[in-house]
């Protein structure tokens, strides 16, 4: 008797060892898929296979004793009283999972992308940090906070992405040079001017990137010429950055080189005569 107990407490605690080496194996597998290129249904399908080892596990615990056993087929040939189980237990939880499968599939949304969801205590701006079998992981724009939402609750939301499936954010930038100015010494000065920002992403095709950054003449109005670009960065809140600094070095470069930002100002040509006080 003692033997039998012995053999299944020994069997027992394999079981559980070789489960728990079995996730930790998933986790690293899935860790430096997420590496290369992370998306929604990683998440979701790393949680997929970590149940299915722990519902594995499990079974396998209750055919160890012929009473367990028993109830294990009592419950896998009763379809019917399994699904009454099971839906009355995890009803929630399997919602949750049915939600994120649909969400893994369509993918409105991706890791690190930008979105807005409207929620009944108000806006909800920020990342999409990632995704269980429960929750869609949410990271607070403003403060960094982690929000978890409900799969339920994300797949019937209307959601804002403004990503629109790209890896960056992007904002067109002009600058405006007087007509007098050397057009082509403004636009080489814009150019080395983003590329020298920190934060800048180049989208070019990578044997185009060693030239200089494309920049357009986008209108010739009353004031001078406009010299346009798109500006890119990874977030919406790091654009804002790079935008800034693109602005101040394109300031300072033209300044060094004489290159004159036009605006708006009124000049008088043409003589002036003082009439002094007592004169005809």
């Amino acid at each position: 008797m003692a033997d039998f107990f012995g053999n299944r407490i020994v069997t027992v605690v394999l079981t559980v060892l070789v489960a728990l080496l079995v996730i930790e194996i998933i986790n690293r597998l899935f860790a430096g898929l997420k590496k290369r290129k992370n998306s929604v249904y990683m998440g979701f399908v790393q949680g997929i296979l970590q149940a299915v080892v722990v519902i594995a596990a499990v079974i396998r615990i209750m055919t160890m004793t012929s009473t367990l056993d028993k109830i294990y087929n009592t419950v896998i040939l009763s379809s019917s009283m399994l699904v009454v189980v099971l839906g009355f237990m995890f009803q929630e939880g399997m919602k949750n999972i049915m939600h994120g499968f649909f969400i893994s599939i369509y993918k409105p949304f991706e890791v690190g992308d930008r979105v807005s969801l409207k929620l009944d205590s108000g806006e909800l701006l920020g990342y999409v940090d990632g995704m269980t079998l429960r929750h869609t992981v949410i990271r607070q724009a403003a403060t960094n906070t982690l929000v978890y939402i409900p799969n339920t609750v994300m797949d019937s939301l209307p959601i804002f992405n403004f990503n629109n499936g790209k890896d960056v954010n992007s904002q067109i930038l002009s600058v405006q040079i007087t007509y007098e100015s050397d057009l082509d010494k403004a636009k080489q000065l814009f150019s080395d001017a983003i590329l020298a920002t920190p934060g800048y992403e180049d989208t070019r095709e990578p044997d185009r990137r060693q030239g200089p950054v494309g920049i357009g003449v986008s209108d010739l109005n009353d004031e001078g010429i406009v010299l346009t670009t798109v500006i890119s960065a990874k977030t919406q809140e790091e654009l804002y950055d790079v935008c800034s600094g693109v602005r101040e070095n394109v300031l300072r470069a033209f300044k060094k080189e004489g290159i004159s930002i036009a605006y708006r100002h009124v000049q008088v040509l043409g003589e002036m005569t003082v009439h002094s006080e007592g004169s005809d």
